[in-house]
């Protein structure tokens, strides 16, 4: 992140410069590299696209706007994939599965298929975390009870889930 940021002080706003250094910092795996590429790509153009001037007057100062929104939610949304994939491994550890795809994918790196849960030793402490409470709820036939709030790894805070933070 602090690389990004520095890269954008420093006046450098190529995408795929960004996307690279997302992927070597780790907050993006090479595998949603891909995504964000195509997200960057411009939609086709059409005959009646290359007539319209609403697009050619935009000024200097309004795509610099554009951009710098484009560049906002492109972090915003590295921070969430990373924030998902943080959750989802942590949900693997806890059912003892893998972490990658939960066993559902032949051609996974990590588990070739064969991650399914149960099949590896579950952490205690992802486990307690994310299973027991589930377990625990359901034997006592208790009605559902809010859900607890989230530590967010990347912006240090609490949420409820991810959709709903601002």
């Amino acid at each position: 992140m602090s690389q990004m940021l520095e890269m954008m002080a420093q006046g450098q706003t190529d995408p795929r410069a960004m996307i690279d250094a997302l992927v070597a910092s780790g907050k993006v795996s090479p595998a949603r590299r891909q995504l964000l590429e195509m997200m960057m790509q411009p939609p086709a153009q059409t005959d009646a696209d290359e007539g319209d001037e609403a697009d050619a007057d935009l000024s200097d100062a309004a795509r610099d706007r554009q951009l710098e929104q484009v560049q906002a939610l492109m972090l915003e949304s590295a921070d969430r994939i990373a924030w998902l994939e943080d959750l989802t491994d942590r949900l693997g550890l806890a059912l003892g599965a893998c972490p990658e795809c939960f066993g559902t994918l032949s051609d996974c790196e990590e588990c070739h298929g064969r991650g399914a849960p149960g099949s590896r030793r579950a952490s205690r402490k992802e486990f307690t975390r994310f299973v027991l409470p589930v377990l625990n709820r359901m034997r006592s036939g208790r009605a559902r009870a809010p859900a607890p709030a989230v530590a967010d790894p990347v912006a240090g805070q609490q949420i409820d889930h991810p959709r709903r933070r601002d």
